[in-house]
């Protein structure tokens, strides 16, 4: 009896001693501490402790996580990329994974069952792309299926999986003859129909049509002209519009261009047709004016005329005296064309309204606005004038 009355005293001996411990540190502790460590001390503790507890208290911010998979092939020559989409992606706060896996590796096959693909290159997006604004209009792109958002390619050069060939990827062969300096590269009419129907050429080829195989080329597709241009059977993958008259379509497919585009050489005869001469008259000593330079460039870029000889003459010449009388020239500089023009539709169907047209096949320009604004020499009043855009 009297130990368990000795043993209670005791405990609570204890028990007020951890109480009065705990008591002091509590109220008189934040003294204690800060005369150790000195005031700033101190204060650069109290701020270090609650630097720590907001970052580790504070939630973690949750980002958006996006996975792209794309399906391609090693020789996609002009095909789409998706390297925009991408650097957009980049640049959003979310969290991108990427991947490129290449037909007909097992792993691509497996995803073109899964997502009903049909043509290739195209994009697999996973992920919280519901969010996110750039996939809002997905409809105009593609699908939606299992989850995953799936670009539906349809933009030539693409790999149809059903028909196993490169859709819209068009070859083309110019047929030339080495020989001919004169000819004319029809490159106005590649820039025209790549321009304005979208037909993207993966290749290029110019072939001699004196060799074995520019001769079984001409022979195949009865080909009479040279430079002549033969596009691989992939142009009907595209709209040609008003194109489609100036060629033929052969069995195989390909699309023979029949209009000729002067000077051009004529195999069955083996002459040039279409050659030009040009002489042009101009006030050599008026530094200001317009003069030669000025209307080749206009006959050659703006008319698209190619000539085998050009001849200048300054206006005070006897050469030039000669012509400006019997041509009646009132304005220099002036232009004298005459050749071949009856292979050229220009001079037919256009020159009348340009300048005028002799019994002798010279077809004269002297119209100084259609050069522009600049000085010209009047002929009449023997005088330098300046022409601006919004004059008469």
């Amino acid at each position: 009896m009297g130990f368990g009355l000795k043993f209670s005293r005791r405990n609570a001996l204890m028990l007020f001693l951890i109480i009065l411990t705990m008591f002091f540190l509590i109220f008189f502790g934040t003294s204690f501490i800060g005369l150790l460590l000195g005031k700033e001390g101190w204060e650069e503790k109290v701020e270090s402790i609650d630097e720590k507890s907001i970052i580790n208290t504070a939630p973690e911010e949750i980002k958006a996580h996006i996975e792209i998979v794309e399906i391609t092939l090693h020789d996609c020559n002009g095909c789409l990329n998706f390297e925009y989409l991408k650097a957009q992606l980049k640049d959003m706060d979310i969290r991108l994974d990427e991947k490129k896996i290449y037909y007909p590796d097992d792993e691509a096959k497996k995803l073109i069952g899964k997502y009903s693909i049909k043509a290739l290159p195209t994009i697999i997006v996973r992920g919280d792309f519901k969010g996110l604004d750039i996939f809002k209009n997905w409809s105009s792109f593609g699908y939606v299926l299992n989850d995953a958002l799936v670009f539906d390619n349809n933009i030539p050069v693409y790999y149809d999986l059903d028909s196993k060939r490169f859709v819209g990827a068009v070859r083309i062969i110019e047929l030339v003859d080495g020989s001919c300096e004169q000819c004319k590269e029809p490159f106005e009419l590649l820039s025209a129909l790549t321009s304005q129907s979208g037909i993207n050429v993966v290749d290029f080829k110019r072939i001699d049509v004196n060799t074995d195989e520019g001769k079984e080329l001409a022979k195949k597709h009865y080909i009479d002209f040279v430079p002549s241009l033969i596009f691989s059977k992939e142009i009907s993958d595209y709209n040609l519009g008003e194109y489609i008259g100036i060629g033929t379509f052969g069995p195989d497919g390909s699309f023979v261009v029949r209009e000729k585009f002067p000077p051009y050489k004529d195999l069955k005869s083996g002459t040039v047709k279409g050659l030009l001469y040009v002489t042009i008259i101009e006030h050599s000593f008026c530094w200001a004016c317009q003069g030669a330079k000025e209307m080749l460039a206009f006959l050659r870029n703006n008319l698209g005329l190619s000539f085998k000889e050009i001849l200048v003459y300054d206006f005070n010449s006897p050469e030039a005296k000669k012509l400006i009388e019997n041509y009646g020239i009132s304005y220099i500089p002036a232009a004298l064309v005459f050749g071949d023009t009856s292979e050229y539709k220009l001079f037919s169907e256009h020159w009348p309204k340009l300048g005028i047209v002799f019994k002798d096949g010279v077809y004269m320009l002297d119209d100084y606005k259609l050069l522009g604004e600049g000085y010209y020499f009047d002929l009449n009043s023997y005088q330098i004038f300046h022409y601006g855009k919004h004059e008469g």
